[in-house]
C-alpha cells in the first residue's frame, strides 16, 4: 500500500473511531439527559412507531433499560427490550475499544489488518443482534 493511501486510511479510520467513541459515550449518558429532553421537547419522548401501529418498535425500552444498567441495576428480569442488555455491553465494550484505538492508532504498523478485523467483528456482532431480535 502506498504511503499516501495508508495515511488517508489512517486518518479516515481515526475519524470513524472518534465518531464511534462519542456515539458510544452518548448512548451511555443519554438516559440521564433524557428526562431533561422530555421536559423541553415532550413530543420526542413518545415512540412514533408505537403511536401509529400500536406495536412497540425494536428500540422501545432501551433508554430506560440503559438507565438501569448504567447505575448497576441488572436485577430486573422483566426488561422491556430483549436487545438492551447485549447492546449495553456492546456500547461499553465499544467505548473502551475506541478509547484504546485512539490512543494507539498512530503507532500501529499494519493498519489495513486492524481495519479488516474491526469491520469483521462489527459485521458479526450486527448479525448476532439481528438473530437475537428475530429469535
Amino acid at each position: 500500500m502506498s504511503h499516501f493511501r495508508l495515511h488517508a486510511l489512517g486518518e479516515s479510520y481515526r475519524v470513524v473511531s472518534l465518531v464511534l467513541l462519542v456515539l458510544s459515550g452518548y448512548a451511555l449518558i443519554f438516559p440521564f439527559v433524557s428526562p431533561l429532553l422530555t421536559k423541553v421537547f415532550p413530543s420526542l419522548s413518545h415512540c412514533w412507531y408505537q403511536a401509529r401501529t400500536g406495536q412497540p418498535c425494536p428500540f422501545c425500552g432501551i433508554t430506560r433499560d440503559f438507565g438501569r444498567y448504567t447505575v448497576g441495576d441488572f436485577t430486573q428480569v422483566q426488561r422491556m427490550n430483549r436487545l438492551s442488555l447485549p447492546l449495553f455491553f456492546c456500547c461499553v465494550g465499544e467505548l473502551f475499544w475506541r478509547m484504546a484505538l485512539v490512543l494507539v492508532l498512530p503507532h500501529i504498523q499494519r493498519l489495513y489488518r486492524l481495519v479488516w478485523l474491526d469491520t469483521t467483528i462489527h459485521f458479526v456482532l450486527c448479525m448476532v443482534f439481528v438473530f437475537l431480535y428475530l429469535a
